[in-house]
């Protein structure tokens, strides 16, 4: 395939990647939207549930009855629904990072021809072949590409949770462990379930279970990804 001289594929490119962003963050914003305001919805509802309880005497068993019924409703709206999507999204998001990542490699080797090739890249680990083909096909300093390349292999490793393990971990997987331990740490809209439970502490449990706390998380993870690849097609010739 010959090159276009009026063409800039990498603005070309770029403008496909930024119009997905758009379209992910589009989509984010609805749906946490829309559980916000289901949230606040049925909180409305639980406190007219509670003054209705103030002025008329209900069967005992039945009030209680509805009284679960409601808080199990704010518990889903408030905090499982919000945790199952955003795992769900950020997996998701990841994952396309990912693919647009080596669909950028294996584009540029078509056109260039150079003396690496994507393919012959072994390794389990698709992001360390990415960073190989840059390094090896057009020398990209990869120190130019953080913090965002830094931070978006971190959330690899996190994806990784979230997919193979449904975000648990042991802490008996010490290496891997403090490795997740590191990420938390250094990330406030992320935590384990466990830091929740009352008058329990981190030590007290086995294995941990990881939560995206807010929907700000999602919302930087857009902002760094797009940012990386305006780094990298600045850079990366195609």
């Amino acid at each position: 395939m010959s090159k276009s001289k009026i063409i800039n594929l990498n603005k070309v490119r770029l403008f496909g990647v930024e119009m997905a962003f758009l379209d992910f963050h589009n989509y984010y914003e609805v749906i946490e939207d829309s559980m916000a305001a289901k949230f606040q919805e049925r909180s409305l509802s639980y406190v007219e549930f509670l003054k209705q309880g103030t002025e008329k005497v209900l069967d005992r068993d039945y009030s209680n009855y509805l009284d679960q019924q409601y808080c199990e409703g704010l518990s889903e709206m408030g905090y499982n629904f919000p945790n199952i999507f955003r795992a769900s999204f950020f997996v998701q998001v990841i994952s396309f990072i990912e693919f647009e990542l080596k669909e950028l490699c294996m584009f540029h080797e078509e056109q260039n021809k150079p003396l690496i090739k994507f393919s012959d890249l072994k390794g389990a680990d698709e992001f360390e072949k990415i960073k190989k083909y840059l390094k090896g096909s057009e020398n990209i300093d990869f120190s130019l590409l953080d913090p965002e390349w830094g931070y978006i292999k971190k959330m690899k490793i996190l994806r990784n949770r979230f997919v193979h393990h449904y975000g648990t971990i042991d802490k008996e997987d010490r290496d891997r462990y403090r490795k997740i331990l590191e990420i938390v740490n250094s990330e406030k809209s992320i935590t384990f379930m466990e830091n929740s439970l009352r008058d329990k502490k981190i030590d007290d449990f086995d294995s941990l279970t990881l939560v995206i706390a807010d929907k700000e998380f999602n919302v930087n993870l857009l902002k760094q990804a797009e940012s990386l690849f305006q780094k990298i097609l600045t850079l990366f010739r195609l």
